[in-house]
């Protein structure tokens, strides 16, 4: 189990920072509907991140956004306690970031306090991703990818 804070408040190696990942619109709304699985924002869907693309690091330490984990850790239609996130060369607000691989996690609980942080731990029970390639989706899985 580890703990994941706002830059703003720990170091860069304990440290992660919100991203509206390959959405459009940026800040605290942005990723508020993400959590909240908003049907606008997902239709239509926006395209798969792969390894090498590149996210941007919102600004600020969005402090609302810590209970909108909390409830959709506990939402029956779309639980988020188990999701796939994306691992980054850097963490510095306000910049893009290459993304290195991709982590499942287990999300434990949530601080929006003074702390600001989500505890988290290491997990396999992410769903598997399709794999891309050319022609047709024939149900190919890709194997995990922690770092490339």
């Amino acid at each position: 189990m580890f703990k994941i804070g706002s830059l703003y408040h720990y170091d860069n190696c304990d440290s992660g920072q919100w991203t509206a990942l390959n959405f459009s619109g940026k800040g605290a709304n942005t990723i508020d509907q993400i959590l909240a699985h908003d049907k606008e924002l997902f239709e239509p869907p926006p395209p798969m991140l792969s390894i090498g693309d590149q996210v941007f690091m919102d600004s600020g330490s969005k402090t609302s956004l810590y209970k909108a984990v909390e409830k959709c850790m506990v939402d029956k239609i779309y639980p988020c306690s188990t999701v796939v996130m994306p691992v980054l060369d850097q963490v510095v607000s306000g910049t893009n970031a290459t993304i290195t691989g991709f982590a499942c996690l287990k999300i434990l609980s949530a601080d929006g306090g003074n702390k600001k942080f989500i505890e988290v731990q290491m997990s396999n029970t992410c769903p598997p991703i399709a794999s891309g390639g050319v022609g047709p989706n024939y149900g190919v899985v890709s194997p995990p990818s922690l770092f490339r």
